[in-house]
């Protein structure tokens, strides 16, 4: 058996990035007001209001998860590396209160638009609605096996209480990831997603008009930090489809062979297997069965 290298997915020079709104990263001291982290995540805030707009759909219509995946592209300067993220993509699957899952028909489509756009998944993200930020064993398992490249995280964020977590793939262990920021393509400035200062004023007693005011600084979301838990999982088979597992759910069991995977020679395009079998999952309180494949 002969072992041929697969192709690797390099950084590009920022002096390859021409659009106007990203050119401000050509200097990218001039955003930043401290130190600056070998890599780092810059999300166009358009799309992240695109991503709001689709979770907060989602919930108002059925009251369940959504998830979708935030695309891009991958640079590298004096500083370090960092991404760019340009749009969201949306995701579609069985979901519920307590999971989401994303069919192959959504992640082909996905795929494709990466390959017209020549971008790349950078950024798998879903909601917990009113259950805080955190992740489970299986998103640690989604994570480690789909998201594992050195420019690729996951975000997860209660669109209700307004936080957010990050989490990133590192050597193939799941850690807190904070380096990442809104690139406000307006006015060129980062802030942190709902990180701002609310006034409200009162005119009559009738009208109630809010101004949002930014931080002068960047700042970690503490909120986030200090909202996480711990949930118990539980998981069973299920065909044909892509799953995300949340709180109520038991971890995949690592020696799986059926996980989707997203690798080197198609981050561009997801190739998936026929003959794949993805993971469903629901309430540990329903398939108490099945807790000794917790991670």
């Amino acid at each position: 058996m002969k072992i041929i290298k697969t192709k690797s997915i390099q950084a590009k020079l920022s002096s390859e990035i021409k659009e106007k709104e990203y050119q401000i990263l050509h200097s990218r001291k001039e955003l930043h007001s401290d130190h600056i982290p070998s890599f780092f995540v810059y999300i166009n805030n358009l799309a992240w209001n695109a991503f709001l707009g689709h979770g907060n759909n989602v919930y108002k219509e059925t009251g369940n998860e959504s998830q979708g995946i935030f695309i891009g592209e991958y640079f590298k300067d004096e500083i370090g590396e960092f991404v760019i993220v340009k749009s969201y993509c949306e995701g579609f699957g069985d979901a519920n209160r307590a999971y989401v899952e994303m069919s192959e028909e959504s992640l082909f489509s996905i795929a494709n638009k990466c390959k017209e756009e020549d971008a790349l998944m950078l950024i798998w993200i879903h909601t917990h609605p009113n259950m805080g930020v955190f992740y489970s064993s299986v998103d640690n398992n989604c994570l480690r096996a789909n998201f594992y490249m050195p420019f690729q995280i996951g975000l997860v964020v209660d669109i209700i209480r307004k936080q957010v977590a990050g989490f990133k793939c590192s050597a193939g262990e799941i850690k807190r990831f904070q380096d990442y920021a809104l690139l406000n393509v307006i006015d060129s400035s980062l802030e942190k997603p709902y990180h701002t200062n609310t006034i409200t004023i009162q005119k009559k007693e009738e009208i109630t008009i809010q101004v949002s005011v930014k931080k002068p600084d960047l700042e970690d979301n503490t909120d986030s930090d200090n909202n996480m838990s711990q949930g118990q999982e539980s998981v069973e088979e299920s065909p044909q489809s892509m799953v995300l597992e949340e709180e109520f759910k038991v971890g995949l069991a690592q020696n799986t062979s059926t996980d989707t995977t997203i690798n080197e020679d198609n981050t561009k395009g997801v190739e998936i297997n026929e003959n794949q079998s993805n993971v469903d999952s629901s309430s540990s309180k329903e398939n108490s069965t099945q807790d000794s494949q917790s991670e």
